[in-house]
């Protein structure tokens, strides 16, 4: 286990982590840091448990938006993957048709000539 002193405000945080977690752990609290940032929180004036409440909160419903996100694109990939399986299956009917076509062509072709070397008899 790895100890990570975090700064947020003025305050510092004492966070364990296992080792290969430190960058992402890191990552995190830097995303956490700038959400506060951004929302222009004061630590301070309202305190440390509200405040990583309302970014705690704010960051959730990003989650949420994403994952919503993740499951719109899942869908497009499913109907996307069921168009290509048609297409395949169409393709497929198409070059049997154009095999079939070819075999009736090589028919006719020997057919044509039988029909010729009768007709010199």
């Amino acid at each position: 286990m790895k100890t990570l002193d975090i700064q947020i405000g003025e305050r510092s945080y004492r966070l364990e982590c296992d080792d290969d977690d430190e960058a992402s752990t890191r990552a995190a609290m830097d995303m956490f840091r700038a959400e506060l940032d951004a929302m222009s929180i004061d630590i301070e004036q309202i305190g440390a448990a509200r405040a990583f409440l309302i970014v705690g909160a704010r960051l959730c419903d990003t989650i949420i938006a994403m994952r919503k996100s993740v499951e719109s694109l899942k869908d497009e990939n499913r109907r996307h993957a069921d168009q290509f399986r048609d297409l395949e299956a169409r393709q497929e009917a198409q070059q049997r048709t154009a095999d079939d076509l070819q075999k009736m062509a090589e028919l006719t072709e020997s057919l044509t000539s039988r029909v010729e070397g009768l007709a010199k008899l």
